[in-house]
């Protein structure tokens, strides 16, 4: 475990893909086409209102989220994985935040010159890479990622950084919710772990997940 320094990040917000196809409700992608590895139109409306929480103007609209200064999600790797959902659910925010209209980011890489960049180019199971890329940025940070793998991201920020209260954090996330933000908040005892609701959506429930 590592102290923080000036360099790290003040916020890194945690959160999971919004909705994905079950049973008979398909994936659509972007522009409407049906896609297995899109997000449902569910999933589209909680990325849409996740501007709600990443992008308002003002005060924050939940304590402990604040607007992102850089974005991170899950890249799509042809042999293990090939989910979009991570990418889609941020995308909204991304292309608020930098005045770009959505369709600048998918299909293909984001563009290089956006004043709050989308990266893409960490994979599932590349969670060490990616939280030493998180902090080695100042600002807020914003993950976006695949549910099973977000413990993993947790452990690495605990294993890199200083973080008070590690017992907090969940050690998986419940495979039925997509309505939560892990938060890590930057003080001068390092870290503070909280989960915040994202409240956005009928169903989302404000309960936290068993530590």
């Amino acid at each position: 475990m590592q102290g923080t320094s000036p360099a790290q990040p003040q916020s890194i917000m945690i959160i999971r893909h919004a909705e994905k196809p079950a049973g008979t409700i398909q994936g659509n992608n972007l522009y409407g086409a049906i896609d297995k590895h899109s997000l449902t139109p569910m999933g589209w409306q909680r990325a849409g209102a996740l501007c709600v929480l990443f992008a308002a103007q003002g005060a924050p609209v939940r304590q402990g989220v604040v607007t992102p200064t850089a974005i991170f999600a899950s890249g799509v790797e042809h042999d293990s994985t090939k989910s979009l959902r991570p990418e889609e659910t941020v995308v909204p925010v991304a292309a608020l935040l930098n005045g770009v209209a959505e369709s600048s980011f998918l299909p293909g890489p984001p563009p290089s010159s956006l004043v709050v960049p989308l990266n893409g180019g960490y994979t599932l199971g590349n969670e060490r890479d990616l939280v030493k890329a998180v902090l080695a940025l100042t600002g807020n940070v914003l993950i976006a990622w695949q549910h099973q793998n977000i413990p993993a991201i947790t452990q690495q920020i605990i294993q890199q950084a200083q973080v008070s209260n590690p017992d907090d954090i969940p050690s998986q996330w419940p495979d039925g919710r997509f309505d939560m933000v892990f938060v890590f908040t930057r003080s001068s005892a390092g870290y503070t772990f909280a989960q915040v609701p994202q409240l956005l959506l009928p169903g989302d429930s404000s309960k936290p997940f068993p530590a």
